[in-house]
Protein backbone atom coordinates (compact mmCIF):
# COMPACT_ATOMS: atom_id res chain seq x y z
CA UNK A 1 0.00 0.00 0.00
CA UNK A 2 1.50 3.53 -1.09
CA UNK A 3 1.67 6.60 1.17
CA UNK A 4 -1.45 8.49 1.72
CA UNK A 5 0.82 12.00 1.86
CA UNK A 6 3.51 11.59 -0.77
CA UNK A 7 2.34 8.51 -3.01
CA UNK A 8 5.41 7.62 -3.54
CA UNK A 9 6.47 5.18 -0.67
CA UNK A 10 5.78 2.04 0.90
CA UNK A 11 3.31 2.84 3.81
CA UNK A 12 4.56 1.38 6.94
CA UNK A 13 2.37 3.10 9.72
CA UNK A 14 -1.21 3.83 10.17
CA UNK A 15 -2.32 6.50 12.06
CA UNK A 16 -5.89 6.71 13.22
CA UNK A 17 -7.37 10.25 14.27
CA UNK A 18 -10.91 10.06 16.05
CA UNK A 19 -12.13 14.15 16.21
CA UNK A 20 -15.75 14.60 17.08
CA UNK A 21 -16.65 11.07 16.96
CA UNK A 22 -15.79 11.10 13.18
CA UNK A 23 -12.74 8.43 12.65
CA UNK A 24 -10.13 9.12 9.97
CA UNK A 25 -7.21 6.72 9.00
CA UNK A 26 -4.18 7.55 6.99
CA UNK A 27 -1.24 5.53 5.96
CA UNK A 28 2.24 7.04 5.68
CA UNK A 29 5.60 5.93 4.98
CA UNK A 30 8.58 6.33 7.64
CA UNK A 31 9.60 10.01 6.09
CA UNK A 32 5.98 11.82 5.93
CA UNK A 33 4.86 10.07 10.01
CA UNK A 34 8.44 11.89 10.90
CA UNK A 35 7.21 15.12 9.14
CA UNK A 36 3.94 14.34 11.06
CA UNK A 37 5.82 14.06 14.26
CA UNK A 38 7.60 17.37 13.81
CA UNK A 39 3.98 18.82 13.59
CA UNK A 40 2.60 17.36 16.41
CA UNK A 41 6.05 18.52 18.22
CA UNK A 42 5.35 22.00 17.01
CA UNK A 43 1.89 22.11 18.23
CA UNK A 44 3.03 21.22 21.53
CA UNK A 45 1.04 21.36 25.40
CA UNK A 46 -0.41 24.70 24.63
CA UNK A 47 -2.16 23.24 21.25
CA UNK A 48 -2.96 19.47 23.09
CA UNK A 49 -4.89 21.97 26.11
CA UNK A 50 -6.11 24.52 23.74
CA UNK A 51 -8.13 21.59 21.33
CA UNK A 52 -9.14 19.78 24.77
CA UNK A 53 -10.36 23.72 26.08
CA UNK A 54 -12.06 24.13 22.30
CA UNK A 55 -13.87 20.82 22.31
CA UNK A 56 -15.34 22.07 25.96
CA UNK A 57 -16.52 25.42 24.51
CA UNK A 58 -18.39 23.36 22.07
CA UNK A 59 -20.19 21.32 24.86
CA UNK A 60 -20.93 24.74 26.85
CA UNK A 61 -22.81 26.04 23.54
CA UNK A 62 -24.91 22.72 24.09
CA UNK A 63 -25.95 24.35 27.47
CA UNK A 64 -26.91 28.24 26.84
CA UNK A 65 -27.24 30.15 30.11
CA UNK A 66 -26.19 28.06 32.78
CA UNK A 67 -24.90 29.20 35.52
CA UNK A 68 -24.25 28.91 39.18
CA UNK A 69 -26.75 29.19 41.56
CA UNK A 70 -24.77 30.78 44.31
CA UNK A 71 -22.03 33.17 42.76
CA UNK A 72 -24.38 33.36 39.11
CA UNK A 73 -21.14 32.62 37.30
CA UNK A 74 -22.05 31.49 33.78
CA UNK A 75 -20.76 28.37 32.46
CA UNK A 76 -19.39 29.87 28.83
CA UNK A 77 -17.39 32.56 31.13
CA UNK A 78 -15.60 29.54 32.87
CA UNK A 79 -14.50 27.82 29.71
CA UNK A 80 -12.99 31.66 28.91
CA UNK A 81 -11.40 32.68 32.09
CA UNK A 82 -10.90 28.92 33.01
CA UNK A 83 -11.33 29.71 36.40
CA UNK A 84 -14.69 29.52 38.78
CA UNK A 85 -16.37 31.80 41.04
CA UNK A 86 -17.32 29.97 44.01
CA UNK A 87 -17.12 26.34 45.50
CA UNK A 88 -20.77 25.86 44.49
CA UNK A 89 -19.69 26.38 41.26
CA UNK A 90 -18.33 22.92 41.15
CA UNK A 91 -21.80 21.16 42.08
CA UNK A 92 -22.96 23.40 39.78
CA UNK A 93 -21.26 22.30 36.52
CA UNK A 94 -20.49 18.92 38.02
CA UNK A 95 -21.55 17.05 34.95
CA UNK A 96 -19.64 19.57 32.25
CA UNK A 97 -16.56 19.38 34.45
CA UNK A 98 -16.33 15.99 34.74
CA UNK A 99 -15.44 15.21 31.37
CA UNK A 100 -13.10 18.00 31.42
CA UNK A 101 -11.35 16.85 34.23
CA UNK A 102 -11.02 13.12 32.62
CA UNK A 103 -9.66 14.42 29.87
CA UNK A 104 -7.11 16.56 31.46
CA UNK A 105 -6.12 14.22 34.41
CA UNK A 106 -7.24 10.88 33.44
CA UNK A 107 -9.61 11.00 36.52
CA UNK A 108 -12.09 13.16 37.92
CA UNK A 109 -11.28 12.87 41.72
CA UNK A 110 -8.12 13.99 43.28
CA UNK A 111 -5.93 10.93 43.69
CA UNK A 112 -2.47 12.82 44.71
CA UNK A 113 -0.61 13.05 47.68
CA UNK A 114 -2.11 14.98 51.24
CA UNK A 115 0.22 18.16 51.47
CA UNK A 116 2.66 17.79 54.56
CA UNK A 117 1.39 20.81 56.32
CA UNK A 118 -1.74 19.03 56.49
CA UNK A 119 -1.85 17.69 60.42
CA UNK A 120 -2.98 14.48 61.75
CA UNK A 121 -6.60 15.23 62.68
CA UNK A 122 -7.82 16.11 59.00
CA UNK A 123 -5.71 12.71 57.59
CA UNK A 124 -7.51 10.80 60.25
CA UNK A 125 -10.95 12.19 58.78
CA UNK A 126 -10.15 11.65 55.88
CA UNK A 127 -9.90 7.82 56.86
CA UNK A 128 -13.24 7.80 58.92
CA UNK A 129 -14.63 8.82 55.74
CA UNK A 130 -13.10 6.31 53.46
CA UNK A 131 -14.23 3.47 56.27
CA UNK A 132 -17.78 5.06 56.05
CA UNK A 133 -18.24 4.81 52.33
CA UNK A 134 -16.54 1.61 52.19
CA UNK A 135 -19.00 0.57 54.65
CA UNK A 136 -22.05 1.72 53.05
CA UNK A 137 -21.33 -0.12 49.97
CA UNK A 138 -20.23 -3.21 51.78
CA UNK A 139 -23.72 -3.21 53.64
CA UNK A 140 -25.48 -2.29 50.20
CA UNK A 141 -23.81 -5.37 48.78
CA UNK A 142 -25.00 -7.20 52.00
CA UNK A 143 -21.42 -8.25 52.44
CA UNK A 144 -22.22 -8.45 56.22
CA UNK A 145 -18.62 -9.97 57.01
CA UNK A 146 -16.73 -7.20 55.38
CA UNK A 147 -18.99 -4.48 56.81
CA UNK A 148 -18.06 -5.48 60.47
CA UNK A 149 -15.00 -5.71 59.85
CA UNK A 150 -14.83 -1.80 58.68
CA UNK A 151 -17.00 -0.84 61.58
CA UNK A 152 -14.38 -2.58 64.03
CA UNK A 153 -11.30 -0.66 62.12
CA UNK A 154 -14.08 2.43 62.20
CA UNK A 155 -14.66 2.44 65.80
CA UNK A 156 -11.07 1.85 67.10
CA UNK A 157 -9.95 4.72 64.71
CA UNK A 158 -12.31 6.92 66.80
CA UNK A 159 -12.32 6.14 69.60
CA UNK A 160 -8.10 6.37 69.46
CA UNK A 161 -8.75 10.07 67.87
CA UNK A 162 -10.89 11.24 70.47
CA UNK A 163 -9.01 9.92 73.41
CA UNK A 164 -11.49 6.72 73.52
CA UNK A 165 -15.20 6.13 74.62
CA UNK A 166 -16.51 7.16 71.40
CA UNK A 167 -18.97 5.50 69.49
CA UNK A 168 -20.15 4.92 66.08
Amino acid sequence: MLCDECNKNQATVKLIAIIEGNRTERNLCTACMAKQKGKMRAIGIQGMLSAIWNAANKAAMRHPGLACSRCGMEYDIFLRTGRLGCSQCYQDFRAELRPLLIRLHGHSQHAGHVPERIDEASKANSRVDRLRREMEIAVACEDFEQAALLRDELRALTMASKGGGADV
